[in-house]
């Protein structure tokens, strides 16, 4: 029988063995027939969570916890492995087992995703205790209606917080944007499906940046391919404002970068498919390498997206998912960016370098000629028939068949010998027959033709017969 939730670390083990006596209990949360409700140990302290374990009065039965998995991973809900560990009993990481969506959970189990979700807040506020106080960062300035601005993408998330980062100090260098730099941002229809066309645009910044981002999310267990598509949609392809120099902002992230940011106009959707103008801070980067950079700092810096990561989820499908409502607020976000991965096969780039630099060799190594092959040269083939091969070796003749028409070829040569033999010999034979009746007869000319005839067939019939006279 699985029970409440219990966090654990090395430091905080002596301190948690003698804070259950006194720990709050949470109403509501019995499951099923059990009159106990679930509880919450944890302990105000400066060292931050880092485990979570199930006990308590969590009184679901293992069959009931079951069915609760078994919806969860037919909703492919985001945070399924770690909550697969939790009700099982084992020791969950407390990183991951913040990924779990409690949102999609209370719709399968509102009792469990109650307990989750407190379980959650506790890790959250012992982290937070656990950081170091920074000094808010100064509110952004009024901006008068006549300032210039320019566009972002439609769902930039803020900066992250409670990093100690460059990307997030006060920004000492702002710029405002030129005025027709507003880019306007498409919503669609919750229900309205998502279309995506190639273009070369879009293919030629693919390749750009496909490479980078591959090889920085093989090392952040981030995916390359949701990566991607977010750039491609925030930035239109690269050929937004905010995306091209000098700002070489491609994700749409606020805030400011080692001080330096821009204030633009972006749209913005509500949640509910409707778009407002509203101005914004974005950061500006030297380049799109920092940018790339920057993105990847955000995702793995701050717990909002751990959900997002490789090891939570189940396929870049999870990922875009979460994206959406957490990083972007349109509502049809994810289906944007599941088009484009389709579209373009960027699922591709979430292979490792290193395996598909040796998968495009192999296949090089197949389809490519030999230096010795390249060229176009005439051949024979085994009839004597003259053909053009072109990178290919010329073709062996097999033992067998040469053989075979050897032996062909030696009978046909015997056949036609006997027969010339044969032919030579019935006209002697009928010359001999010939001259003796005209002999007869009394034909001297004719006589003499036919015994010269017959003296050649007598030769030929005594060489047959071995006599040398």
């Amino acid at each position: 029988m699985k029970q409440g939730t219990i966090f654990t670390n090395a430091a905080l083990a002596a301190v948690l063995a003698t804070s259950m006596a006194t720990t709050p209990a949470l109403a509501g949360l019995a499951h099923t027939q059990g009159t106990a409700s679930a509880s919450v140990a944890y302990a105000a302290q400066a060292t931050p969570i880092e485990s979570v374990a199930i006990t308590g009065d969590w009184t679901a039965t293992d069959a009931e916890n079951q069915a609760i998995l078994d919806k969860a991973e037919a909703a492919k809900l985001v945070g399924l492995k770690p909550l697969k560990a939790y009700l099982s009993g084992e020791t969950v990481a407390a990183a991951d087992f913040l990924a779990i969506d409690v949102d999609a959970l209370a719709t399968i189990d509102a009792d469990l995703a109650k307990l989750v979700k407190q379980t959650q807040k506790a890790i959250a506020d012992s982290n937070a205790a656990s950081e170091p106080e920074t000094k808010p960062e100064p509110a952004t300035p009024a901006q008068p209606a006549e300032t210039p601005a320019a566009p972002a993408a439609s769902s930039a998330p803020s900066a992250s917080t409670g990093n100690d980062t460059a990307a997030e100090k006060p920004a000492e260098d702002v710029e405002d944007a030129p005025e027709d730099m507003v880019q306007e941002s498409a919503t669609l229809d919750e229900d309205e499906l998502v279309y995506v066309s190639r273009n070369l645009t879009t293919e030629q910044f693919i390749s750009q940046i496909g490479e980078q981002a591959r090889e920085l999310c093989q090392e952040n267990d981030l995916y390359a391919s949701v990566m991607i598509a977010q750039a491609v949609v925030e930035s239109a392809s690269g050929s937004s404002g905010l995306s091209c120099e000098p700002y070489n902002n491609l994700f749409g992230i606020k805030g400011s970068y080692e001080g330096k940011s821009v204030r633009m106009k972006t749209q913005e959707d509500d949640g509910k498919g409707n778009l407002e103008t509203i101005v914004a801070e974005f950061r500006r980067y030297p380049s799109l390498t920092e940018s790339l950079e920057d993105y990847v700092g955000l995702l793995t810096g701050d717990s909002l997206y751990t959900p997002v990561k490789k090891s939570n989820t189940e396929s870049y499908e999870d990922a875009c998912d979460y994206l959406q409502g957490h990083y972007a607020t349109s509502t049809t976000y994810s289906r944007t960016l599941k088009a484009y991965i389709d579209t373009y096969d960027l699922t591709q780039f979430d292979a490792p370098s290193e395996q598909a630099k040796a998968e495009a060799a192999t296949l090089e190594s197949v389809l490519k000629p030999t230096a010795s092959q390249a060229s176009f040269k005439t051949g024979s083939d085994d009839f004597g028939i003259t053909v053009p091969e072109a990178g290919l070796p010329k073709r062996q003749m097999n033992p067998v068949i040469a053989g075979i028409l050897a032996a062909l070829v030696a009978a046909g040569a015997g056949a036609l010998g006997f027969w010339l033999y044969w032919r030579r010999k019935v006209e002697g034979e009928n010359a001999a027959h010939a001259a003796a009746g005209a002999h007869a007869s009394g034909n001297a000319a004719a006589s003499q033709d036919d015994a010269a005839a017959w003296s050649v067939a007598q030769a030929i019939t005594d060489w047959s017969k071995g006599d040398n006279r």
